[in-house]
């Protein structure tokens, strides 16, 4: 089996991956939880992760398992036009690579909603030219909380009124559709200058906003597992993947 982890700012995925098919996703909260299961793991083939949190993770500390940091250094058949490739997370261009075919005919938005909100634009000539970060929904939650006197924590839900009338909704009023309306802005743009355009949805808070927007847009769980899978398996065999056939389609 191969294993694809996802270290993030505030947890850790791991996918399993047999017969290019998401077997299983472990979700880890402390990161020595994370290391322990790979420690008595058994019939792992090989390994791919993303690192972006600050946690420490390396080949020393898993010396008998084979494994792959996915960087600026790693080669994926994607163009990076980012002017500070060192300092771009990996999880981005992971994710993006979970939308990639060779032969396309558009580009593509990637907008992932976690601890950070990022967007990122995929060319239609597989070229990636950037794009932003911003705070997640819960993270503007807990600013919001953590920086003034009286305002409660308050838990993210949808909500559609913009003039409301208690705390509680008017917190979740200014963060949630004011984040929504940001992020309609960005499909907007990116719309008038790229389209065709395929956009979608990955990360935890992603689901909060589905078909809240004026376009289509594609939920795409796990996007920067599957991604990373790809990128596994181009790193095996790159003269196959990159023939007209594509990089082997992974099955949900």
């Amino acid at each position: 089996m191969d294993i694809v982890i996802d270290i993030g700012n505030t947890n850790s995925k791991l996918g399993v991956f047999e017969n290019n098919s998401l077997q299983v996703v472990h979700k880890f909260s402390h990161f020595p939880d994370l290391v322990n299961y790979l420690s008595n793991a058994s019939s792992i083939d090989r390994v791919i992760f993303v690192n972006v949190s600050k946690h420490t993770f390396t080949q020393t500390m898993l010396p008998s398992i084979p494994m792959i940091e996915f960087s600026s250094k790693t080669p994926i058949p994607i163009i990076n036009s980012y002017e500070t490739p060192n300092t771009l997370g990996y999880d981005r261009i992971a994710a993006l690579m979970g939308v990639y075919s060779q032969i396309q005919s558009t580009s593509k938005l990637v907008i992932d909603l976690g601890t950070c909100m990022t967007y990122d634009l995929l060319t239609s000539q597989n070229i990636y030219i950037g794009g932003g970060i911003a705070l997640g929904l819960r993270s503007r939650l807990r600013q919001l909380y953590e920086v003034t006197g009286g305002l409660p924590l308050v838990a993210p839900y949808p909500i559609e009124e913009r003039f409301v009338r208690n705390t509680k909704d008017g917190i979740m009023s200014g963060t949630f559709l004011g984040m929504q309306a940001e992020i309609q802005d960005i499909i907007c743009q990116a719309e008038q200058e790229f389209a065709p355009l395929e956009i979608f949805l990955c990360g935890g808070e992603a689901d909060l906003f589905v078909n809240r927007f004026a376009q289509k847009v594609k939920l795409k769980p796990h996007l920067i597992l599957k991604g990373l899978y790809r990128i596994l398996n181009y790193q095996r065999n790159k003269s196959y993947l990159e023939t007209v056939i594509g990089i082997p389609k992974i099955q949900s």
